[in-house]
């Protein structure tokens, strides 16, 4: 068992976070035959056993780091949001800053798996090596989720309300913009996270995001008025009072 994917360790300041990230290689098995092309139940016990195999071994590489801030009071105009250090070049994201109640701030993390992991494919087959893709995209995306769900709570512990969280290369914000902007206010670089000129993240398994807090909101996201109305990315497709 990997202890590293349950050991908390420091988010916000000295605020300690657990993520209690499953262990078991079964409980990602699902996902990441889903993440693979399987339709369904996998039902070639061999196979399964192969995958289940991989994921044990891609777990034990993972070695989880965070890092997060917070600044503000937020501002915005037509094209961008901006805070004390950090700047969001979005002109969707900016619109939604006018159904916020004040004070509105902006609250950013990065993440990675560590590099371990992708070290580990270049010395397994094909097969295996898609196997720790998968997984990777995976943990990835549930550490994510663990983060926001984290930041989500410290915004709540102060009467707040917060957005979803959005990446640079999300929605308008342009990738390399974003990335170097996050990069900038949070130093990713502490944790072992790199850019290259385009915004690709070294380890590639890392996560980078931001989300806003505000006294009160209306939407989460841009998407409800957002007027591309076919995106496969679309989120939310009305507001509410939160």
């Amino acid at each position: 068992m990997n202890e590293l994917l349950q050991a908390p360790f420091r988010l916000i300041g000295q605020r300690l976070v657990k993520l209690n990230l499953p262990t078991d290689p079964n409980d990602y098995f699902t996902a990441v035959a889903r993440r693979m092309g399987y339709v369904g139940k996998v039902r070639e016990p061999s196979i399964r056993r192969r995958v289940i195999s991989q994921i044990a071994t891609g777990l034990a590489a993972v070695r989880i780091s965070a890092v997060s801030r917070i600044t503000g009071p937020v501002k915005s105009d037509s094209k961008k949001i901006e805070a004390d250090g950090m700047a969001v070049y979005s002109s969707r994201w900016a619109s939604i800053i006018r159904f916020m109640e004040p004070p509105v701030v902006m609250g950013c993390f990065a993440a990675t798996l560590g590099g371990e992991l992708e070290n580990l494919k270049g010395k397994v087959g094909l097969f295996d090596a898609y196997v720790l893709e998968c997984l990777g995209a995976e943990v990835t995306e549930t550490v994510g989720d663990k983060l926001e769900s984290a930041l989500s709570d410290q915004f709540l512990s102060q009467a707040m309300a917060c957005s979803r969280r959005f990446s640079p290369g999300y929605c308008d914000w342009p990738l390399a913009l974003g990335q170097k902007a996050v990069f900038e206010f949070l130093n990713p670089e502490s944790i072992g996270i790199t850019i290259m000129r385009t915004g690709t993240m070294v380890p590639e398994k890392s996560i980078t995001a931001v989300m806003l807090g505000a006294g009160k909101l209306y939407y989460k996201t841009p998407c409800p008025i957002c007027p591309k109305k076919d995106c496969p990315y679309r989120r939310e497709s009305t507001g509410g009072n939160f």
